[in-house]
């Protein structure tokens, strides 16, 4: 790829650790749902994030490289999970397999999975020019670990293997996919160094995932963003059905798909017809069973709310996720109230598309920020009143 700026990490050791400790996670589970399979039309990327050590996650919103964008990550320590631009590319980075790829020296242009985030938003416009970037610095020698990111963009989705000696990519086509921080292509899982046992908990969390979404699918022909933020929340509850455990010799499920180690989560909607305005991220701050999927449309995100204050309330969900079992069903309070904010955010996201195609961009944007700043002020009073059963 030409012309892409490289030099965008500063603190490169600090990028380089967080780099490493996203790695270290317990096998995060991630899909992508594509448009023919959503009930909305939209692409949805579905990340659940999971850390052994909660580490403390913001949003912000970026105006350097080619293009806008909203990422998810930590602004102290400069690491980002994933995010969406204006364009509407998403990106998420998880996990990949042990290997024994001699690791290169990191520098500034090292492709370290938070460099790799920030070159993708600032400078790519499809998903495709994403997933060449990414070949790109691995032919140049510049991938640091082993990595799997999931990339799409309105019409298109693909996934990326790598590791610093090794690359495979492919083209998701079909419904969904699912990962759960290992490899799948032949070439990528023939240096892998996991152990069956290690397999054995990201196969347990992958396919209960695909299980939750095939309901949706099975229920309505389509997935819809609820559906996918439910299957985000399966205990063993849900997952352990007579059924499952016939079919496994009565063994439960233990590895759920939010399990203790689940740090926060989130869902990129991607719009078609106004993908920089109207696309959105539904960002749970904590473990998705015990907190409330904030809708923040890119529109919105150049003036995010003061209240948009992450560290109480994944406090609070931290307490609650400490006081329930994976069997507990998760909290009425919680799923009635997210299904009352999205429904808001629906209603106000088709009146700023209305305005968008009167082509009054700026009414359309003060709509979608007007209603964040109230949304987040009433979730966080929510959140501040909410007590542990």
């Amino acid at each position: 790829m030409k012309n892409i700026r490289l030099d965008i990490i500063r603190d490169v050791s600090v990028a380089a650790l967080c780099a490493l400790a996203f790695n270290a996670a317990h096998a995060d589970t991630d899909w992508i749902i594509l448009p023919g399979a959503s009930e909305s039309g939209r692409m949805l990327l579905h990340g659940i994030r999971d850390n052994s050590k909660p580490v403390a996650t913001d949003i912000r919103f970026e105006k350097q490289g080619r293009f806008k964008s909203l990422r998810i990550g930590n602004t102290k320590s400069k690491f980002n999970a994933a995010g969406i631009n204006s364009c509407g590319v998403a990106v998420l980075a998880t996990g990949g397999d042990p290997h024994r790829d001699r690791m290169p020296k990191v520098t500034k242009i090292s492709y370290t999975s938070t460099n790799a985030i920030n070159i993708i938003l600032r400078n790519c416009d499809t998903a495709e020019k994403a997933v060449a970037n990414l070949r790109d610095g691995f032919k140049k020698r510049l991938i640091t670990n082993g990595t799997i990111f999931l990339i799409a963009d309105p019409q298109r989705a693909f996934a990326v293997e790598c590791s610093p000696g090794h690359f495979a990519s492919y083209e998701i086509k079909g419904t969904y996919c699912v990962y759960s921080s290992m490899w799948k292509m032949p070439e990528m899982q023939a240096v892998s160094r996991r152990s069956a046992r290690s397999y054995g908990w990201s196969t347990q969390r992958e396919w209960a995932a695909r299980e939750m979404l095939q309901r949706g699918r099975l229920s309505g022909n389509t997935i819809s963003a609820a559906e996918s933020i439910a299957a985000s929340r399966a205990g063993s509850a849900e997952i352990n059905t007579k059924e499952n455990e016939k079919a496994r010799d009565k063994s439960p499920v233990n590895n759920t798909i939010a399990n203790k180690f689940n740090a926060d989560a989130f869902l990129f909607e991607i719009d078609k017809e106004f993908p920089g305005v109207l696309s959105c991220v539904y960002v749970a701050f904590g473990p998705a069973r015990h907190t409330v999927y904030l809708p923040i449309a890119i529109g919105a995100a150049e003036s995010l709310p003061a209240e948009l204050t992450p560290a109480p309330w994944k406090t609070g969900a931290l307490a609650r996720l400490k006081a329930t079992k994976p069997t507990d069903p998760a909290d009425n309070r919680i799923v009635a109230f997210e299904k009352q904010l999205h429904a808001e955010f629906a209603q106000t996201r088709e009146g700023a598309r209305k305005l968008l195609r009167e082509k009054n961009a700026a009414e359309a944007k003060k709509l979608l920020q007007e209603a964040l700043q109230r949304q987040a002020a009433d979730l966080n009073t929510f959140l501040g009143g909410l007590k542990n059963n």
